[in-house]
């Protein structure tokens, strides 16, 4: 990268759900101008804010697909500590869905 003209920035660290449980690891960003990349996100695919992996997506597809609402959600909590019904009450809480005055 320092060939190409970047400059490391700093190296913070960076939680992804993967179908084989949480991965925590740090990784360096460069700056260029403005650009300011996570080699490592591209090479490896993610997304910026998204913290699973895409593969997660498709196992969980395949487990909608064979079971109920309620044994999915089960499933999941082995993967992580989140459930729609928290999830929900947590942005409710924190006002991202607040209604609108007519």
């Amino acid at each position: 990268m320092r060939v190409n003209g970047y400059r490391r920035i700093d190296a913070p660290e960076r939680t992804v759900l993967f179908t084989f449980g949480e991965m925590i690891f740090s990784r360096n960003r460069w700056c260029k101008g403005k650009k300011t990349p996570y080699p490592v996100d591209e090479w490896l695919g993610f997304k910026k804010y998204i913290r699973y992996f895409s593969e997660l997506l498709i196992q969980l597809a395949k487990l909608v697909s064979k079971m109920s609402y309620r044994e999915v959600c089960r499933a999941g909590r082995h993967l992580t500590n989140l459930s729609p019904m928290r999830t929900y009450k947590s942005g409710h809480k924190n006002g991202r869905w607040r209604t609108h005055a007519r």
